[in-house]
């Protein structure tokens, strides 16, 4: 323990030591310490010079504070290990279940080509598919009339050309600014395994893109 000065020959603690202590030690080393620190003052205090009473509170008032600030970090340790542990475990319960999240990234398997998104007006929108190479490969204008969640399989004969399976990314723009829309992409896609990602906390792989436990809007049984 760092020591500065003295008085009748006793040491006195130094008021910045807290800086210094070891934030490894439990709450019951602090206490001990801090005994030993008293019976080695008391032993060696000058009988006719004993130690002021205010110098004395002053001194357990400061170890009282550092244990009890040791204590409350070790809890707040625990607190955020316990929700990491419940987080990696409603992850893992999503794994074979159907993920929405936001993210314009799509799978085409065996022909169904949906492409998901939120509206919050009913608009006119225009619909592009790009390939793995950025490459468009299908472009097609919808008129909707109600709002939420919409669901367009671009792979209905109304659009032309089927899309073969493979992987894409889609672009979803309101095209009548007047109807004031607003437009979210969305994808969705089978939750195939959890990463744990330290701060990031629990990601879900999906559609072979790792998104955030945050991020997910809806979960629901694969069909």
């Amino acid at each position: 323990m760092t020591t500065t000065g003295y008085v009748s020959n006793v040491p006195t603690v130094d008021p910045n030591a807290t800086k210094y202590a070891d934030t490894e030690k439990s709450a019951e080393d602090l206490q001990m310490d801090f005994v030993k620190m008293l019976t080695a003052q008391l032993e060696n205090q000058d009988p006719l010079e004993p130690m002021d009473n205010q110098d004395f509170t002053a001194q357990m008032a400061q170890f009282s504070s550092l244990s009890e600030a040791q204590k409350t970090t070790s809890l707040l340790e625990q607190l955020v290990a316990s929700q990491g542990t419940s987080q990696i475990n409603e992850a893992v319960s999503y794994i074979g279940r159907q993920a929405v999240v936001e993210g314009n990234a799509m799978e085409v398997i065996n022909g169904d080509a949906t492409v998901r998104f939120d509206l919050s007006a009913p608009a006119t929108v225009q619909l592009k598919l790009f390939d793995e190479n950025g490459y468009e490969a299908k472009e097609v204008q919808v008129s909707i009339d109600k709002i939420g969640e919409q669901a367009i399989d671009l792979n209905d004969p109304a659009y032309g050309l089927t899309t073969l399976d493979g992987s894409y990314t889609f672009s979803a723009v309101v095209t009548d600014s007047a109807s004031g829309a607003s437009i979210t992409p969305l994808m969705a896609g089978l939750v195939t395994g959890v990463v744990n990602a330290g701060e990031k906390g629990a990601m879900l792989d999906l559609n072979g893109r790792q998104v955030s436990l945050a991020d997910v809007r809806r979960v629901e049984l694969a069909s």
